[in-house]
């Protein structure tokens, strides 16, 4: 019980988490309208997309055996470290493993248009 609290405490303390979402969507609507999330802490990404700020959260149940046994655990994101470059500025934040993939595929379809304008 002492290590999941560990693990919750250590999980909590990570800075700098965001998610990757479309501008002018509603997700992005609601990180405008809260009071937490200010202008300056938006990253633009490329074709229509923007880091927000965001807080991924625990998931917190029981492992449940065929008995019926059941047994405490934590169910935490996969956030991965992702470093770029916004408003002149090297940042590294953290991201979930889906919102990685995301922006790694969003950088792939822009490559071959900046290619094609050279």
């Amino acid at each position: 019980m002492l290590l999941l609290e560990v693990d919750v405490l250590q999980y909590r303390s990570m800075s700098k988490v965001y998610r990757l979402v479309k501008k002018n969507s509603q997700a992005h609507q609601r990180a405008l309208e809260s009071v937490k999330v200010k202008n300056e802490s938006l990253i633009p990404v490329g074709s229509g997309h923007i880091f927000i700020p965001s807080v991924r959260s625990i998931d917190i149940g029981y492992n449940v055996s065929h008995a019926k046994n059941r047994t405490k655990r934590a169910r935490i994101s996969n956030m991965q470290s992702l470093r770029l470059t916004a408003n002149g500025q090297n940042l590294q934040i953290k991201v979930s493993n889906r919102d990685l993939r995301t922006y790694r595929k969003l950088m792939a379809e822009a490559k071959p248009a900046e290619v094609a304008e050279n």
